[in-house]
């Protein structure tokens, strides 16, 4: 399966991939025997197949809540209509964030990326109760699946720190100004300030 196109959150006006979807609860109701397709299920037209559920959302966590502020796609059967920005009173549950670029894969399962570093932040009813900045120690393994085996990275523990609203978009700001740092430490950048006389 051709890798999925992530919907997007903001925290502080900084701009992030999302391992979650917290459109799903209010657009799928589970199928069952009796009742293969329900009349509320939602269907989104398949965008191409790097976006098989069909819709893409921007996420931002602000004022203490989880809000959807743009959305896109096509619905071919159900009805949805809301307002953006809107608050996302249907969704319970945990967003996981990246903030640290991925080192691999797990070989099966949704949104299978590793990252060295991720937040998890848990959200009832639209609002923010637990804030988890966690950090991955990675091992190298080995697993057999019968007709196929893996070598991969695997985190085997994690450090975990909790976090307060005010301390997660103070960690955002602090990150988001140590890329900077780094991406202007670059050689090229380095010559390029200097060659212009620029000053950061």
């Amino acid at each position: 399966m051709c890798e999925q196109v992530k919907e997007k959150i903001i925290i502080a006006g900084e701009s992030f991939s999302l391992l979650t979807e917290p459109l799903a609860p209010l657009i799928i109701k589970p199928r069952s025997l009796t009742e293969p397709l329900a009349p509320d299920r939602i269907i989104f037209e398949e965008i191409a197949s790097y976006c098989y559920r069909g819709y893409c959302g921007t996420w931002e966590l602000k004022d203490n809540s989880l809000y959807l502020t743009s959305f896109s796609g096509n619905i071919i059967e159900g009805y949805l209509s809301f307002s953006t920005p809107t608050k996302a009173i249907w969704f319970s549950g945990k967003l996981r964030i990246p903030i640290k670029d991925m080192f691999g894969y797990k070989p099966v399962g949704r949104f299978n990326e590793l990252y060295s570093e991720e937040l998890e932040v848990e959200i009832y009813e639209g609002n923010i109760s637990n804030i988890l900045h966690k950090k991955f120690k990675m091992e190298l393994v080995k697993r057999d699946y019968g007709y196929r085996c893996y070598e991969f990275m695997e985190a085997t523990s994690a450090d975990t720190i909790k976090l307060s609203n005010d301390e997660m978009i103070k960690f955002i700001k602090d990150e988001a100004q140590n890329k900077i740092r780094r991406i202007l430490s670059w050689p090229l950048c380095s010559e390029i300030i200097y060659s212009r006389n620029l000053e950061i």
